[in-house]
């Protein structure tokens, strides 16, 4: 469970994000979805699915709204990305960004049916889908941006390079 603290992260993150103090145009972003992107790569669709269940569950408790519609989302988002990255063979920023979107497209388009199964409204509309699409996207690519410095700075090859300048 190495993304166990990512996820707490990210939930902390989207706690922040539907909080007044912050700029509204973040409301909409869901970075739990940028950790189930994350577990997605390399795993079975229905162990995604799992994970996708338990990050959407957590994330609607964390923004106080009905449990169980953001879980069977996750849990959906969770296997299609999984789904498209052995497919597809996704890597890099396209594996982000790409998988984000799917994602993040799964998710409302799952709750909204959901919502209105139940004969509810959702909880925002065409409007709010696209801004949490774009949000969630710009998020994944900021994710790209890390992961790429990372391996930049801290991988095997990077050290070697230092090494040969040193010399």
């Amino acid at each position: 469970m190495k993304y166990l603290p990512w996820l707490g992260l990210a939930l902390l993150l989207q706690l922040a994000f539907t909080s007044p103090e912050f700029p509204w145009f973040l409301a909409p972003v869901q970075p739990w979805l940028v950790v189930v992107v994350a577990l997605a790569r390399g795993a079975e669709p229905a162990k995604a699915g799992w994970y996708g269940l338990l990050a959407g569950l957590l994330a609607d408790g964390v923004r106080g709204l009905a449990i169980g519609p953001s879980g069977i989302a996750g849990a959906l988002a969770g296997a299609a990305v999984a789904r498209a990255w052995a497919v597809f063979e996704l890597t890099g920023p396209l594996f982000w960004v790409g998988g984000a979107f799917l994602a993040a497209l799964v998710v409302e388009a799952a709750n909204a049916a959901v919502y209105l199964s139940l004969g509810t409204r959702p909880p925002h509309g065409v409007v709010g889908a696209a801004a949490a699409l774009a949000g969630t996207g710009l998020l994944a690519l900021l994710a790209a941006f890390g992961e790429w410095w990372w391996g930049r700075t801290f991988s095997p090859e990077a050290r070697r390079r230092r090494a040969l300048r040193r010399r």
